[in-house]
């Protein structure tokens, strides 16, 4: 008796031994940090102006616009209007009030608007390209950045201090290097409206002339050519706030 005693004790702490594992399963193991860098890079990329959700990745034939003056053209009149003396500028963005943001050389400059005095901020050597503005903070902008790989890194500028805040992503993700890709490019949508490089041509007295001009494109309504550049490159296109204004670069003519 006191043998089946025991065995049945046995038989009872093993049956709940066995239900209190099944009610408390092991925990699930956290997700990696692959996948949390994921989320936090497109969640902040999306909060800067021009980029779209379903990006594309065409560069378009604007790429061989490396510097020049910068220009600004008026959507409301269709007037066009060179903002700065002297060219070597690149990657414009509009920033809050009346001012745009550039690269110039190795530095990062400030551009007014009114009348295109240019301040330099701080060096900027390890800056490929500015993105667009951030709407959620008027003092961050979204940079590329020399990187050690066929795609660069990207960060987060600070306009008042130049401090650089690494956004990482994921190299491995197809949904990640997509979207880098799209911010090589130059093609940028706000909303309803889409700003992209097209290739012109025209006949001349030494045979075809090609260059490439800045197009807006508001959703139901016809492209329109916004820099009417006429011969010369022109491209990598922002747009501002309020949708009345596209800064552009025109190259540097030889």
């Amino acid at each position: 008796m006191r043998i089946t005693s025991i065995c049945l004790g046995i038989l009872l702490c093993g049956a709940c031994g066995g239900e209190a594992g099944a009610q408390n399963p092991p925990p699930p193991k956290p997700q990696g940090a692959r996948q949390r860098a994921t989320e936090n890079f497109w969640h902040k990329v999306l909060r800067v102006s021009g980029i779209a959700v379903s990006p594309t990745t065409l560069k378009g034939p604007g790429d061989e616009v490396v510097h020049g003056q910068i220009w600004i053209a008026d959507l409301v009149s269709g007037n066009t209007r060179k903002l700065t003396s002297i060219g070597g500028f690149r990657s414009p963005v509009f920033l809050g009030g009346d001012d745009l943001l550039a690269l110039k050389d190795a530095s990062v400059v400030r551009v007014s608007l009114s009348g295109g005095k240019v301040a330099s901020l701080y060096p900027a050597a390890s800056i490929t390209k500015l993105v667009g503005s951030s709407m959620d903070d008027p003092d961050k902008v979204l940079v590329l950045l020399h990187g050690n790989s066929d795609l660069p890194a990207v960060a987060l500028l600070s306009v008042g201090t130049g401090k650089l805040d690494s956004l990482p992503y994921d190299r491995s993700s197809a949904d990640d290097r997509h979207m880098v890709e799209h911010m090589l490019a130059w093609d940028r949508d706000y909303g309803d409206t889409n700003l992209y490089i097209d290739q012109q041509t025209k006949s001349g007295m030494s045979g075809t002339l090609s260059w490439t001009d800045v197009f807006l494109k508001r959703k139901g309504n016809t492209p329109i050519d916004v820099s009417k550049c006429n011969g010369v490159n022109c491209g990598q296109p922002s747009l501002s706030a309020d949708g009345k204004s596209v800064a552009y670069v025109k190259a540097d003519e030889d």
